[in-house]
């Protein structure tokens, strides 16, 4: 079995991305980006600095930043699912809702098992005024990924969809009670 990619870095590319990771967990995003600046040169276009680079622009708000990473990082990773779903959800702060459902919509093609493309297809329809269609699209990623109904309980972008997820969610309770409910 290989290492993990992050374990195969430099031991000092590793380290500086270790602790603007801890940065990010202390809630210290200014921290974190000066251990990735000190480093961009020699990591370049490293795909876990562009991983990391990404978390904390993330969490510092800088939707362009991310969203060239984002796009950076597809390039080089074009086969995980993961990129789509952060380029849609960089271009949806920074461009427009409607870019943001092309590049899942492309994303869907590519990775129709990605339950997490559907469901953020699910919101987008949603946030348009899509009601039906958000739900069809938000039954397509619970069936692929369940454990999706209780993140979607309480995503705002969901919130037209409620009393639908409610009642879903009530039925998954009940299922999961009965006798015979596979563990």
């Amino acid at each position: 079995m290989s290492d993990p990619p992050a374990a195969r870095l430099p031991s000092v590319l590793r380290r500086a991305i270790e602790r603007s990771q801890g940065y990010l967990m202390l809630k210290m995003p200014g921290e974190a980006a000066r251990e990735l600046a000190a480093i961009a040169e020699l990591a370049g276009d490293l795909p876990d600095f562009l991983r990391a680079r990404i978390d904390v622009n993330t969490a510092a708000g800088d939707w362009p930043t991310v969203l060239s990473d984002a796009n950076r990082l597809n390039t080089i990773e074009p086969d995980q699912p993961s990129t789509f779903i952060t380029r849609a959800f960089a271009t949806r702060r920074c461009r427009s809702l409607a870019e943001a459902e092309s590049i899942l919509q492309e994303g869907a093609k590519r990775f129709p098992a990605e339950g997490l493309i559907w469901y953020n297809l699910a919101c987008y329809a949603a946030v348009a005024g899509r009601a039906e269609e958000a739900l069809l699209l938000l039954g397509r990623a619970l069936k692929l990924e369940p454990g999706l109904l209780h993140i979607a309980a309480g995503d705002e972008d969901l919130a037209t969809l409620r009393s639908q997820i409610d009642e879903w969610e009530l039925a998954l309770e009940r299922a999961e009670e009965s006798p015979g409910f596979p563990e």
